[in-house]
């Protein structure tokens, strides 16, 4: 049997091919051999085969066109057809569960070159100070906690009275913070100093003057119990702390010994070969 419009005729009867156009709202079908049963059909049944009744376009009949939309293929659910392992094949890395995606510089399971060689960088040295502001000192010496010698403030006074509890290793250094509240006459003595605190020092009479502090005193000063034999003072070893403190803006305690540019070279010098003790090469720059 084969369905021609809505009735079903004999399948002997439609040998030729016959083909089917679809307007917009109505399918006309021609068949070659229409006249040899339409003899058959009443009116209404040769209409039927003829012309099929207007679909109208509603919620009930849309649909995709044919192919437009394809089931998803269900992988893994038994043999064949990317059934059984799924399309990944036997074992191995990318066979797993959660597998990742290795990262750029990974070399199969041996150690890559940005793990065997060290990291190259140009490292910046930075210095550590423990930081001295001139209103905490305001507050100390009002309280009566911290009491100068001979006027002087230095390392020692301040870890004796306890108005700094450690040193940093690269010393202290002082700050203008609560200078409009400072109005004590003090000489101080530390390793850096800002251009706000050394003008409002000064204009109060006092003196700042920054002192090379090296580790070994620093260790000294914190435990003295450890210390059986005084440690000397230490001296600037490198170009840069060396013209630091030859620097007198920035009140180096070297700028008082050398005051010249030809003496501050021959220091630095004398500094840097270390031919001779360091007392004896301080010593004769204060006698000429």
């Amino acid at each position: 049997m084969f369905r021609v419009g809505r009735i079903l005729l004999p399948s002997s009867r439609l040998t030729a091919r016959f083909t089917m156009r679809a307007s917009k709202f109505c399918k006309i079908i021609d068949c070659p051999l229409a006249s040899r049963f339409s003899s058959s059909l009443n009116v209404y049944q040769q209409k039927l085969v003829i012309k099929e009744p207007i679909k109208y376009l509603r919620n009930s009949n849309l649909k995709d066109n044919v192919g437009a939309r394809r089931k998803r293929k269900r992988i893994g659910r038994g043999e064949g057809g990317k059934g059984k392992t799924a399309g990944r094949g036997h074992k191995g890395f990318k066979a797993r569960q959660g597998k990742t995606t290795p990262f750029r510089s990974f070399q199969g399971g041996n150690t890559g070159d940005v793990f065997a060689f060290p990291k190259w960088r140009l490292s910046r040295k930075r210095e550590h100070f423990s930081k001295l502001y001139l209103d905490t000192l305001q507050y100390w010496l009002t309280s009566g906690r911290l009491v100068p010698k001979d006027g002087v403030v230095s390392a020692k006074e301040l870890l004796v009275s306890g108005c700094l509890r450690r040193i940093a290793k690269d010393g202290i250094v002082l700050l203008a913070r609560g200078a409009p509240h400072f109005v004590h006459k003090i000489h101080f003595k530390v390793s850096r100093a800002s251009q706000n605190a050394i003008m409002c020092v000064e204009k109060l009479g006092g003196s700042v003057s920054t002192v090379y502090i090296g580790s070994a005193n620093i260790k000294a000063l914190m435990q003295p119990e450890r210390v059986a034999i005084p440690i000397r003072d230490a001296t600037p070893h490198t170009p840069k702390l060396i013209s630091r403190y030859l620097d007198p803006a920035r009140r180096g305690y070297l700028s008082e010994i050398a005051k010249t540019k030809e003496q501050q070279k021959e220091l630095m010098k004398m500094l840097l070969e270390k031919t001779k003790p360091v007392d004896e090469i301080l010593k004769r720059f204060k006698e000429e």
